[in-house]
């Protein structure tokens, strides 16, 4: 059973090469993690860093960063389920906060899907108007 960072590792071996390439044990993803080159990696590691969805989940194991945001986001796994993790931004002109650690503070997540009501609105014309 693959860890969470261990599914983010997989999502990305998965986003460079289109395949999943029947990797599911740790080691088959770390051996093929580090198969990547170097533009592979950070290309798709940073496309899933600022792909995941906003939980609203307050984490208080996040270490904070006093130069940087936080945000906790949420992407699903290969085999279904979620892993939350801490989108870091902001910075400034010279900030970087591409290069905080994200991956090893990954942890699971249920996740529920929830119908609610979606309202939209158009102005009525002056002669509908009661």
């Amino acid at each position: 059973m693959l860890t969470p960072e261990g599914k983010l590792r997989q999502l990305i071996v998965y986003m460079a090469t289109g395949s999943t390439l029947d990797v599911n044990t740790t080691e088959e993803v770390d051996e093929a993690y580090l198969a990547l080159s170097d533009d592979e990696l950070s290309e798709n590691k940073e496309n899933l860093r600022c792909g995941g969805i906003p939980t609203g989940i307050y984490n208080p194991d996040c270490r904070g960063h006093k130069c940087y945001d936080d945000e906790q986001v949420a992407v699903q796994a290969l085999d279904g389920s979620w892993v939350g993790f801490t989108y870091w931004s902001g910075g400034g002109k010279h900030g970087y906060p591409e290069d905080v650690e994200w991956m090893d503070d990954a942890y699971e997540l249920d996740a529920f899907q929830v119908m609610e009501p979606v309202w939209k609105f158009k102005q009525k014309e002056k002669n509908e108007q009661s």
